[in-house]
């Protein structure tokens, strides 16, 4: 048990650079660990922040379409576990498999069951966070529209400690699959890619084309149900003691059983993982001339495309923008023959959060630097300029996250039907937003690198520089949401607004990396 919480404690200790902090001395120390605890502090209020709206809102929408809210807490208990699913299930492989330090802690007098349920239990309290972020206001709000028994809130309180486990379960399966069919091939990280998308591609179809109804695309708390499939149980369980029994050993047993596999399959997924396999047709090539530009940015997308975390993270944003706006514009065209009224002028006003939203996630430059670690110093001294080895880096976030904005922006305003200079500038705030969300995580990457880690998902999913983006992102969202509510303006007013706001923030983030990135990088890595 000690040894198991020794690493427990070791993994808190590296989450969001909190041992340098902690191993600084005076002053710096001090500033380093109000940092993170304010980050820590803000990141919280904001995610609860949110949590709070969406519960309003379904709340409203379910009163509207039920003529009550009883089904709330239970369709936020489905989302937070859906967030779970969704966001933790690709991280088995370097999280779980093929971490750095294996060997390190295999050679170590511990047993390889305490390695697997430390790292199982950094993953279910990671998750419970945000359940517990999205249940309280969730909580709150439902406590406007009803009465809560005491009985009820003990439910919810137990409810929501156990519905990380179902959804954790069905992702360690997922990506213990996933990882033994990549362990059978040469390049590993590009099969991995391969079947993420393959099961993203599935999951979504089978979600909104498989019996898929026009109710469930217009309300969204139906389709959230449907996909959480213990939903009903989940129902139930907050009115009575043996339904909540029930829901506890629905979630628990999974999680059980699926540990069981992993811990008698451990060693030989991480032979299989950590072993290199080679060709015996290799031949030598000949060396091509480019440019230095074109080196580098060559040198990124390989860096980029060799990490199937560090793609799947940055590209969920994209994908999500693109199946969002596409989904919208559905709406918009089904209300629209439905009722007889033009639908986009009460929906194409919300379409630049949803993308603003989408596409400053998680930009691949947050972590871009910090995925350098110790080897950053061979690409300094290489006779190329600071600003030429970020500006590749922008490059590839231009790739990944701007140009699938631009396309998000046109397949929406193509689908609706918007007239020509509707769709322009839609279009390019999509761009511009794409381009900002990877300028600010640059920026954000320059003023928190973190250059030392035991694997890489570390960097990609527990920086602070990809937490302080996404807060950011999430603050830029909220703030124009709040002003599309209270101020009201024609839909084409707002895309031109927030086109120049958001040009200008491009614009004054890449003027300060220019300008300080050589004294930032002096100061921050050394």
């Amino acid at each position: 048990m000690a040894k198991f919480l020794s690493l427990l404690k070791v993994q808190f200790l590296a989450f969001f650079g909190l041992n340098k902090a902690l191993k600084s001395k005076g002053a710096k120390k001090v500033g380093k660990l109000s940092g993170l605890v304010g980050a820590l502090i803000l990141y919280t209020a904001l995610f609860g922040f949110i949590g709070f709206i969406y519960s309003g809102i379904f709340a409203e929408s379910l009163i509207l379409t039920q003529g009550n809210a009883d089904k709330l807490l239970p369709l936020m208990l489905a989302i937070s576990a859906l967030i779970s699913f969704f966001f933790s299930f690709y991280t088995t492989t370097g999280a779980l498999y093929g971490f750095k330090d294996y060997e390190l802690l295999t050679s170590l007098p511990i047993k390889t069951t305490s390695i697997i349920w430390a790292k199982l239990a950094f993953m279910f309290i990671s998750d419970l966070f945000f359940a517990v972020v999205i249940m309280i206001p969730s909580t709150v709000v439902y406590s406007q529209y009803a009465v809560l028994s005491v009985a009820e809130i003990v439910s919810v309180f137990v409810m929501t400690i156990f519905s990380p486990l179902l959804p954790m379960a069905l992702s360690v399966l997922v990506g213990g699959v996933v990882a033994f069919i990549s362990s059978l091939f040469k390049k590993k990280a590009l099969v991995q890619i391969i079947l993420w998308v393959v099961i993203f591609a599935l999951i979504f179809a089978a979600g909104f084309f498989t019996g898929m109804e026009e109710e469930e695309m217009v309300d969204p708390t139906l389709f959230i149900g449907k996909a959480y499939f213990i939903f009903p149980l989940a129902l139930a369980a907050s009115k009575d003691l043996i339904q909540l029994l029930i829901f506890i050993l629905v979630n628990l047993l999974p999680f059980v059983a699926v540990s069981l596999v992993v811990a008698a399959t451990y060693k030989k997924m991480n032979g299989l993982l950590t072993r290199k396999r080679t060709v015996k047709n290799f031949r030598i090539r000949e060396s091509k001339i480019v440019s230095k530009s074109g080196a580098l940015l060559k040198k990124e997308l390989k860096c980029f495309f060799s990490n199937a975390t560090y793609v799947i993270n940055c590209l969920l944003g994209s994908f999500f923008g693109i199946i969002g706006a596409v989904l919208m514009a559905i709406i918009v065209v089904i209300m629209t023959n439905d009722t007889g009224i033009n639908a986009s002028d009460m929906l194409t006003p919300f379409v630049p959060i949803a993308l603003t939203f989408c596409y400053m996630l998680t930009p691949s430059t947050a972590c871009a630097i910090s995925l350098e670690g110790n080897a950053f110093w061979v690409t300094r001294t290489s006779p190329v300029s600071t600003m030429d080895i970020l500006n590749a880096k922008l490059k590839v976030g231009i790739i990944t996250y701007a140009i699938p904005a631009f396309l998000s922006g046109v397949l929406y305003g193509v689908i609706v039907g918007l007239n020509i200079i509707h769709l322009l500038v839609l279009s390019a705030f999509a761009f511009a937003v794409g381009l900002l969300g990877s300028v600010l995580g640059l920026l954000m990457n320059l003023l928190f690198p973190m250059m030392k880690w035991d694997n890489e998902s570390v960097p990609v999913k527990q920086g602070a520089a990809v937490l302080l983006t996404m807060l950011c992102g999430m603050g830029y969202t909220g703030i124009m949401l709040l002003a599309v509510i209270f101020i009201p303006l024609p839909s084409i007013a707002v895309l031109l607004i927030s086109l120049l706001l958001t040009a200008i923030l491009v614009t004054l983030f890449y003027s300060i990396i220019y300008k300080k990135c050589d004294s930032l990088i002096a100061k921050k890595i050394g």
